[in-house]
């Protein structure tokens, strides 16, 4: 039978064994051995003798792929999982799909495929994730309500994950303000959890289906229909609704607990972290509080403080697609014996899904499959793929005029934007230049200019000091080397070898200030878009935002 893409993915998630990362293994894998585009539909026809040549697979794990892909095609789980999503008039969007979240297709582990009850809109977008403590107290769920009722006037998407608490509260004022929530479970949409919050999930739907309503959105998850609630299950969801959000809201969080699970999250993929302040002797504050104190969340006490800090990220994402068209078209030019046009023309056959009439035309869905450490010059090279975007969807909420609107560069560059690969594409030069050296992100805003460079280097900053060291060094064992060659060696030093190299040890990272003096340092030597998303990752496990999760936790 034919199946289209996003069928394939299916298949391949149903399959016992086949998680994401392998699935996205085998189609990278299959791709590169023939010299083709990533599709799944060829990676579900393949022999054992053919996936035993896709690179890191053992003959064992070959067959055991192979026997677990043809369960799903000889049984009736493929049938079974169309007949629920059709029960429960849910749909499938995948990677592929047009309408896929573009804010969650730039994630690393973005989610393969989503089931979807409801619609994802290109307004949505426009999203803050807002998520905090079950056991809340009325202050927080006052506190929730008032942000998230008054951001969905701004016509912000409100998403969070539908748990009770903070949660319903968010969810709840928005419908309430007729504006649009998207509810990310961590079950499947038939076992919806928890139980309590089944006519939520149902009117979330029903406005959505109400042409006379502006209220709507979905609930979401990565998840088969009848996967039942599991403590195992839920850590993963947190990744999504920090990844669909521009931005998100921490509000009463101790400090182990999903929420805090979801910071991290935020932080790993540079989005911006904001918290709201609580009571010093409440537990369920201490993980927001530490946050603030820390460095790691940026303090707020009013929707307009929200609005000042989104705003700039729109600004951001909206050059990020600007520069990546313009990287696209000089690819594209350079790439002649390869026809992106033949790729994005390739559409599905979903009879599952129902697709959304504003589904935007932006980067390459085949942009974020591709891994970082692919050179340009290779046919899976995320660049050589991208094709045309617009201009981004991204637009400012009109607010009221007591709001000031920064005019401020873009902020937060996002290391895991499709086409933010400088580390490993050279390719992607012009863009750094053009965007990654104006600022960082609106949480700890550090201008590095490295047309400076000579002045920071006789200012008697350690960091350069012992950058000029290695400099010397270099110089000294071959006097033929020329400055290009000393500036290549210094972008392979990775941003946590300087970081660590100056400060000895992590126990002398003393505070966050501390370690922000780093982002002195010449955009040549650390690429500015990245330091200061290194440095969070750094403190974030400094303070112990990772955790191995125990059996009962709660958020």
């Amino acid at each position: 039978m034919n199946w289209g893409k996003t069928h394939c993915e299916l298949i391949l998630r149903l399959a016992k064994g086949i998680g994401p990362i392998t699935a996205q293994k085998l189609i990278l894998g299959e791709a590169k051995l023939i010299n083709q585009p990533p599709d799944p539909r060829r990676v579900i026809s393949l022999d054992n003798s053919n996936l035993q040549q896709i690179e890191g697979l053992t003959p064992k794990g070959a067959n055991n792929i192979r026997t677990a892909i043809d369960n799903v095609l000889q049984s009736d789980l493929l049938s079974q999982e169309l007949e629920l999503i059709e029960k429960h008039n849910a749909h499938l969007v995948s990677l592929w799909d047009d309408n896929y979240p573009q804010l969650l297709r730039s994630i690393d582990d973005a989610p393969r495929i989503l089931w979807v009850k409801g619609n994802l809109h290109l307004q949505d977008a426009n999203a803050l994730g807002i998520v905090g403590s079950r056991k809340c107290t009325i202050y927080g769920r006052e506190q929730a309500g008032r942000f998230a009722g008054q951001l969905a006037d701004h016509n912000f998407t409100i998403v969070s994950g539908g748990a009770l608490g903070i949660d319903t509260a968010a969810h709840t004022a928005t419908i309430n303000r007729h504006g649009r929530t998207i509810a990310v479970l961590g079950s499947g949409l038939a076992k919806a959890y928890p139980k309590q919050n089944w006519p939520l999930f149902k009117s979330i739907c029903q406005l959505e289906q109400d042409a006379s309503s502006t209220a709507g959105g979905a609930v979401i998850s990565e998840l088969p229909m009848n996967t039942a609630p599991r403590p195992e299950l839920f850590p993963a969801r947190n990744r999504i609704i920090s990844g669909l959000s521009l931005a998100t809201l921490i509000i009463e969080a101790a400090t182990k607990s999903g929420a805090m699970r979801t910071a991290s999250h935020a932080i790993l993929q540079g989005r911006d972290l904001l918290a709201l302040p609580g009571r010093v002797d409440s537990r369920v504050s201490t993980g927001t509080n530490t946050l603030i104190r820390d460095g790691l969340a940026q303090l707020i006490t009013t929707p307009a403080d929200v609005l000042d800090t989104v705003a700039e990220q729109t600004h951001l994402y909206t050059a990020i697609e600007e520069q990546t068209q313009q990287i696209t078209d000089i690819n594209i030019a350079t790439n002649s014996n390869i026809n992106p046009d033949g790729i994005a023309s390739e559409t599905d056959s979903n009879p599952s899904k129902t697709a959304s009439p504003s589904a935007p035309t932006s980067v390459s869905t085949i942009s974020p499959l591709i891994p970082t450490s692919t050179t340009p010059s290779s046919p899976l090279s995320s660049n050589t793929f991208s094709t045309t975007s617009q201009t981004s969807p991204l637009a400012t909420p009109q607010d009221s005029s007591t709001i000031n609107r920064p005019n401020s560069h873009p902020t937060n560059q996002r290391s895991d934007h499709p086409a933010n690969s400088s580390l490993t594409h050279p390719s992607a030069a012009p863009y750094h230049s053009a965007i990654g050296s104006q600022t960082t992100s609106s949480l700890d805003r550090r201008k590095i200019d490295s047309n400076h460079e000579d002045q920071e280097q006789s200012s008697g900053n350690t960091v350069n000091q012992k950058l000029l060291i290695h400099k010397n060094a270099i110089k000294n064992q071959d006097d033929t080397t020329t400055n290009d060659e000393l500036d290549q060696s210094d972008a392979n030093i990775t941003p946590s070898e300087i970081i660590m190299s100056v400060l000895d040890t992590e126990e002398n990272a003393r505070n966050f200030d501390e370690l922000i003096r780093l982002t002195d340092l010449p955009t040549h030597t650390l690429k500015s878009e990245l330091v200061v998303l290194e440095i969070k990752s750094l403190i974030a496990r400094r303070n112990g935002l990772y955790f191995k999760r125990s059996r009962g936790t709660r958020r």
